[in-house]
Parts: structure tokens; C-alpha cells; sequence
């Protein structure tokens, strides 16, 4: 599993403090997930596939691709049925067997402002979270 965030090198702590976090927020309790975000994050996950496979070239590759892995040539017909039957419960299992140690890697032009620390860390509740996009402030046009 393979978290990747690209960031200003000034926000390199924030951003694996986050990161970690919201790692440890899919090993919580149901109540420090929105299930809302969850059925979102399934749906990007559909529309991003359905776009990545659009072309004859794309669908023909990846029927290819599953019929080489032995999954037949039609395995991806179902992919948005799948992802969709996935539940909430079923990620936070996962998530408490396979993200419970995690390796962190940072690579920053700036390694003299990291300060992230080695170790275990907990968390006694989460901080919010806020998803809706943030407006741009524009100039005025002159």
C-alpha cells in the first residue's frame, strides 16, 4: 500500500502528520469515518476507472491484461459492482491487519525542516475534517 502526497517543502511535517492520521482514522472506531466520504471516494474510484478506460485501445489493454493475470477477458466488466459492494467495515478490517506499521519515506528538497520523529504514535480522537474545496482568491480584473 502506497500513500503519496506532493506538497510545498514548507508543509512536509503537516502533511505526514495527516497522512499518518488519517491512516490511523481508517483503524478507528466507525464513528471517526463519514460514511458520506466513503461512498464518495467509491464513486472517484468508478468514474476515475470508467475514464481511464474509455478508448478501444484502453478497454482492449486491460481485457488483455485480465485475461494474462487469468482472470478472464470480461473480469473488468465488473469492477464498478465490486467497488461498489465494498463496505466501510470491510476497509477498517483491512486497514487494522495490513496498515497498522507503516513505513514512512520522504524525499524533500529541504530534509533540514523535517522533523518528523520515529515510532508508534496514537490518537485519542481525530481531528475534523473539512473535504469541501477551497475557494480561490482572484484578483480582480483591472
Amino acid at each position: 500500500f502506497l500513500a503519496y502526497a506532493g506538497c510545498d517543502p514548507s508543509q512536509v511535517n503537516q502533511v505526514v502528520d495527516l497522512m499518518l492520521e488519517n491512516l490511523a482514522r481508517l483503524q478507528g472506531r466507525p464513528e471517526d469515518m463519514d460514511l458520506s466520504w466513503f461512498t464518495r471516494s467509491k464513486q472517484l474510484a468508478v468514474t476515475t476507472d470508467a475514464m481511464d478506460n474509455e478508448t478501444p485501445a484502453e478497454q482492449a489493454t486491460t481485457a488483455a491484461l485480465d485475461e494474462l493475470y487469468g482472470m478472464g477477458y470480461d473480469y473488468h466488466d465488473q469492477f464498478g459492482k465490486r467497488i461498489n459492494a465494498v463496505q466501510l467495515d470491510q476497509v477498517r478490517g483491512v486497514a487494522k491487519q495490513r496498515l497498522a506499521k507503516c513505513v514512512v519515506t520522504v524525499s524533500t528538497p529541504k530534509p533540514e525542516i523535517l522533523n518528523t520523529k520515529p515510532g508508534t504514535r496514537t490518537y485519542e480522537k481525530f481531528h475534523p475534517v473539512d473535504l469541501t474545496p477551497k475557494a480561490e482568491e482572484r484578483a480582480a480584473p483591472q
